[in-house]
């Protein structure tokens, strides 16, 4: 009987003595977490971040299926441009999308280093840039205005991690 019991105590300790091994993400002694908050700071939000943002959610990827197209296609068609403009847009996104995966699949296949992952993404922020200087020119300018509003208005439902954390 007492081997019996000691066996349960035994048991019972070691889901509290593995959990005491573990840091809990709200210990005391980790890191704060900064977020800028898009609904309360919206102009912490660079335009090409939130492109980029916007291009990875509802922009095409290859690897995309008819439902995925017509979703996102449907996604675009909310922002309200002409039907010229909204393929125009599905095009620019699926471009950029292809670019950004090739970039990705570059990047991961040499050896990095902080230089190198610093490149990169001063890079992938020319590109978004990028991406929206082209879209000034190929979309009508009542086209480029609502896409420029519908981002502006994304900012405000985005929360992200600060830069240089």
């Amino acid at each position: 009987m007492k081997l019996y019991t000691l066996a349960l105590v035994f048991v019972g300790l070691l889901p509290m003595a593995a959990a005491a091994q573990m840091t809990h993400p709200m210990a005391p002694d980790a890191p704060a977490v900064n977020v800028i908050k898009g609904a309360q700071h919206p102009e912490l939000i660079s335009d090409s971040l939130i492109a980029r943002l916007f291009s990875g959610h509802s922009g095409p990827k290859d690897s995309d299926t008819g439902d995925a197209l017509a979703d996102k296609y449907a996604h675009l068609q909310d922002i309200g441009m002409s039907e010229p403009d909204t393929q125009t847009l599905s095009q620019a996104l699926a471009t950029y999308n292809r670019a950004e995966a090739a970039s990705v699949v570059k990047y991961n296949s040499v050896t990095n280093t902080a230089a190198s992952y610093a490149t990169f993404t001063q890079n992938r922020d020319k590109s978004a840039t990028a991406l929206l200087s082209g879209l000034k020119t190929s979309l009508t300018t009542d086209g480029y205005k609502r896409f420029i509003q519908f981002l502006q208005f994304e900012k405000t439902n985005v929360t992200i991690g600060a830069q240089g954390q």
